[in-house]
């Protein structure tokens, strides 16, 4: 929804919660309220996407903000089949590190690991420019 909302020009921000301890949704709320008041007040600009996530809940709340990089790299490759309170079955991709480097430092979810809440500025163009002009260059056919 956050994508099609920048997609259209209106600043859009998706939050999220961690659910590994039993969540404070009301806390959670006031502490977005604020982080989306200071984007919107610092950095108005229309149609940027933002992901802002929290860490687990704990008494104490979140340590701070970071401003980070999202990560890209897949930390687990075990899925896990899972059955929904309604009864129905879906898949889960935890972020587990067994066996792996873990997340990389500087990105959204090392530092809510390390249980700070994160805010990331994206973009939906997926375009990969830097090859672009090899392909301009190439001589396309359909034949």
């Amino acid at each position: 929804a956050a994508i099609e909302g920048a997609f259209f020009g209106i600043t859009s921000i998706a939050l999220s919660l961690s659910q590994g301890t039993p969540p404070d949704y009301t806390a959670t709320a006031k502490r977005a309220l604020a982080v989306i008041r200071q984007i919107l007040e610092h950095h108005p600009q229309k149609g940027r996407l933002w992901n802002v996530n929290f860490p687990d809940t704990t008494d104490a709340g979140p340590k701070g903000v970071k401003v980070c990089t999202m990560e890209v790299g897949r930390i687990s490759d075990r899925i896990e089949k899972r059955i929904d309170p309604r009864g129905r079955t879906y898949y889960w991709s935890g972020i587990s590190a067994k066996g792996k480097a873990g997340p990389k430092p500087g990105t959204d979810v090392r530092e809510l690991e390390d249980g700070f809440a994160t805010v990331t500025p994206l973009h939906f163009d997926l375009t990969a420019t830097e090859v672009l002009p090899d392909l301009l260059a190439t001589p396309w056919k359909l034949e």
